[in-house]
């Protein structure tokens, strides 16, 4: 094929192969760009791949021994030919240059049967066309990761450790990550990427209205969010997140006519948020995998810090798999991968198992997965006693339920474990901050509801 002269360069593999034959010493430092891949011509993989297992043999390279090693392939590859190769060697500086050359020149010829693959979708019926494209999306997003070099030294690491101490010096706080608006996630360092963070509670404990908090914390630093909810369209979220910064209910705002005293408090809210670097993909929100996918484009186009995902019990998983739990942990290990893989964090919301008897949330009533809780680095339980008719748990007897949640980090993998009460406005669906000397005491009169506080 005609177009195939524009993806190799046999001169460039012969350059490689020579320098790499005549100064072994230069194949450590491109061997991460290298594979049999980047070598068009069939003897040329064939000589590097003698090369590679001579190398990872512990022996030294040299014609004699690649020579020896391609007689155990059985390949016809005589020493005459590689000492034909070392009269093409370039000096060690450049060899890198032509190894990246090569890499590229394979990145393009893999373009060639996903596009192939593409043309044919185009030109027949398909059961599923979102899944056929993503699966062929995926590919190309491999195939720009393995472009990159992502290995680190340990003395890269410790530069980033040392940037870390240094800016947490300067800034007299130890907020690393995202800000959330609570302090004592704040003080653990926000939401950091790589880490997955599940929010989880009882129906109506207000799972929705804290990731919408903590969202609208993020953008409001500048921090880019997508967010896919599976229960409301994007002009719903944005509704909410307006009546949360006006005092106005969602409700007046999507389905009344407003005042002349509401309207410049929703014009002010708007104000706050209209360039915010919130994004919404509605049609990706059908099953997992498309979910994945975009959230790989969002990185990619929009540089977003975080995800959010509401939630895991109603999203649609591709797997044969009948068993509800496997899926859920799948789906949980996925969105840790992703967040792992592209350094954000992401937040997936999961329902509670019921328990009428003791409706104080805890790790073991993760709805359908225990796999779930594996998965998350962080694991934060939403508990609003008023809503049941009860009072807090010990720590916390004191406390007045009235408008006010218990936020329960139980589990951080690298923050530790702890809990703390904040304000919630149910009207409003509005969770905000009370510092701990101004939370409301609970009343001296007791309910016959109390007699069991949980």
């Amino acid at each position: 094929m005609a177009n195939n002269i524009l993806i190799r360069n046999e001169e460039c593999e012969r350059v490689v192969l020579g320098t790499i034959l005549n100064y072994p010493d230069t194949f450590y430092p491109v061997q991460e760009y290298l594979s049999k891949d980047c070598f068009y011509c069939t003897t040329h993989q064939e000589i590097y791949i003698a090369i590679l297992r001579v190398a990872e043999s512990g022996g030294d390279i040299s014609i004699l021994t690649v020579s020896q090693e391609l007689g155990r392939m059985e390949s016809k590859i005589s020493i005459f030919d590689l000492s034909q190769l070392v009269l093409y060697n370039k000096s060690f500086g450049d060899i890198e240059h032509y190894a990246l050359m090569l890499r590229d020149y394979a990145r393009q010829r893999a373009c060639l049967p996903i596009a192939s693959r593409l043309i044919d979708l185009s030109q027949r019926e398909v059961d599923d066309v979102d899944e056929a494209i993503n699966a062929e999306t995926n590919k190309l997003t491999l195939l720009l990761q393995d472009g990159q070099d992502n290995i680190s030294s340990m003395r890269d690491t410790m530069e980033g450790l040392y940037d870390t101490i240094n800016k947490n010096i300067v800034n007299n706080k130890s907020l690393s990550g995202t800000p959330t608006g609570f302090e004592k996630i704040d003080d653990k360092g926000g939401l950091q990427g790589g880490d997955l963070i599940i929010v989880a509670g009882d129906t109506s404990m207000g799972k929705s209205s804290f990731a919408v908090k903590l969202t609208m914390e993020a953008i409001k630093s500048n921090c880019g969010v997508a967010f896919y909810s599976m229960e409301m369209n994007q002009t719903q979220l944005v509704a909410r997140m307006i009546s949360m910064e006006s005092g106005i209910t969602s409700s007046r705002i999507l389905y009344d006519k407003l005042n002349d005293e509401e309207i410049p408090r929703i014009d002010k809210a708007v104000g706050t948020f209209l360039n915010a670097p919130l994004f919404f993909d509605d049609k990706s929100t059908n099953n997992i995998d498309n979910i994945l996918c975009s959230i790989r484009r969002m990185v990619a186009k929009y540089h977003i810090k975080g995800v959010v995902v509401d939630y895991l019990q109603i999203l649609s998983v591709n797997t044969k798999s009948s068993n509800i739990e496997q899926q859920m942990g799948d789906c949980a290990r996925k969105l840790k991968n992703i967040a792992k893989e592209l350094n954000i964090w992401t937040i997936a919301l999961s329902q509670l198992n019921r328990d009428s008897m003791n409706p104080v949330p805890s790790l073991s009533r993760l709805r359908s997965s225990g796999q779930i809780g594996e998965a998350a680095d962080v694991i934060i339980l939403l508990y609003r006693p008023e809503y049941y008719g009860k009072s807090y748990p010990e720590q916390f007897l004191n406390i007045d339920t009235h408008d006010t949640c218990m936020v329960d980090v139980a589990k951080g993998r690298n923050i530790g474990t702890f809990k703390f009460i904040c304000g919630f406005i149910p009207e409003l669906t509005k969770f905000y901050p009370i510092e701990p000397n101004l939370l409301p005491k609970r009343s001296a009169i007791i309910s016959h509801n109390d007699d069991n506080p949980f």
